[in-house]
């Protein structure tokens, strides 16, 4: 809920005042919160693939290879 918060406030006020990067990316708490939602609604189906590991910093993220589902590319600001 904090975050669902803490997201409402900054897209608020990014809106109103036009004052976005382009592009949105999202950031390092929010592709957290994602990978941990992935996970934890596809645990049975992603257990294996958890296990692998891919090269680069992003390679056991679930946007990774499932970049075009929710929002965006799949990369996130730094």
């Amino acid at each position: 809920m904090l975050a669902k918060a803490r997201n409402g406030y900054n897209h608020s006020r990014a809106f109103t005042f036009m004052d976005f990067p382009q592009p949105i990316m999202i950031g390092p708490k929010n592709a957290e919160i994602l990978q941990e939602n992935c996970i934890r609604c596809h645990e049975d189906l992603v257990h294996d693939a958890l296990l692998m590991r891919a090269q680069g910093p992003e390679g056991n993220l679930c946007v990774h290879c499932h970049a075009g589902v929710g929002h965006g590319s799949g990369k996130y600001a730094e």
